[in-house]
């Protein structure tokens, strides 16, 4: 008998250990091709995780860092490159803690940019003027004054005499 008229059954009668190498060595390729495949969808899922999770930071890193400059923008600080601005974006500070940290930063700007009065103070001219709040210069004496009076921060002194907009 030659092997090409050998049947499976006549293989089973005639050497039944040899059929059962070769399907325990079929089985046993079977599983690890179902392993290897498992695990190349494990890491390929993995990898679309990860790369998911990149670009959900970015856009949400991004949207936050939007949100501060648009604020600075909105209050009308227009320095928005400010170096204490970037500082506070890249050590991942809350968009309103920014923003207040940029206000207090402007607001000392302002007040060293104040002209100290030296010499004896002028005569009397009468009733004082009210300062021009759409000035920076004038809209600080009017936070000063409006804080004198009825206490308080500086930054809520600011916001209740900031000129209002339409």
């Amino acid at each position: 008998m030659s092997l090409k008229d050998l049947t499976l059954e006549q293989l089973r009668a005639e050497r039944p250990d040899l059929v059962q190498a070769v399907e325990g060595a079929a089985t046993l390729a079977s599983a690890e091709a179902t392993e290897a495949r498992l695990e190349v969808l494990t890491a390929k899922a993995k990898v679309d995780a990860f790369g998911n999770g990149i670009e959900e930071g970015t856009a949400a890193e991004r949207g936050r860092c939007s949100s501060i400059v648009s604020s600075a923008i909105g209050c009308r600080l227009q320095d928005t490159a400010n170096p204490l601005l970037i500082k506070l974006i890249s050590d991942g500070a809350d968009p309103q803690a920014a923003l207040l940290a940029l206000k207090d930063e402007k607001i000392r700007q302002l007040a060293a940019a104040q002209p100290v009065a030296v010499g004896p103070a002028p005569p009397d001219a009468g009733p004082e003027k009210k300062p021009d709040v759409n000035t920076p210069e004038g809209h600080l004496a009017a936070a000063m004054a409006y804080q004198k009076e009825k206490g308080g921060t500086l930054a809520a002194a600011l916001s209740a005499t900031a000129p209002k907009r339409s």
